[in-house]
């Protein structure tokens, strides 16, 4: 499962805010863990958002392993305010939050868990 994890958007968004549209569709790229022994694993990434109603996207996970595609799992986010993004897995027991920065067709994001937020993940991503 996704040990990972998409804000209200305004129709007359700030300067500087990112367009919904520039956020769906498919990134590609790396996911790197930043605990040590842990169960974690630095992983190849496709991440495909899409709209979930009006205030929201869903973000399903994917892992490339030999050249295949495996679901990881599904995180549901607030649309983009600005360039910030925010995710976080529905109905999970930990906290979990996933934050992404987006720059034009690339994308970084970190994983924090639990309440101490403890950096679990780095990720980046380019849009394909």
């Amino acid at each position: 499962m996704l040990s990972l994890a998409l804000f209200a958007m305004m129709l007359a968004a700030p300067a500087g805010a990112t367009d919904v549209n520039d956020v769906l569709g498919t990134w590609e790229g790396e996911s790197k863990c930043t605990v040590p022994d842990s169960p974690c694993h630095d992983e190849h990434v496709i991440y495909e958002f899409k709209r979930d109603g009006d205030a929201k996207l869903a973000l399903d996970g994917y892992k490339v392993v030999n050249g295949e595609k495996q679901f990881m799992g599904a995180l549901s986010c607030k649309l983009p305010a600005t360039q910030k993004l925010s995710c976080s897995i529905p109905g999970s027991k930990r906290v979990n939050d996933w934050v992404f920065t987006i720059d034009g067709k690339r994308m970084t994001g970190t994983l924090y868990v639990d309440k101490e937020r403890t950096v679990f993940r780095r990720i980046s991503v380019a849009k394909k």
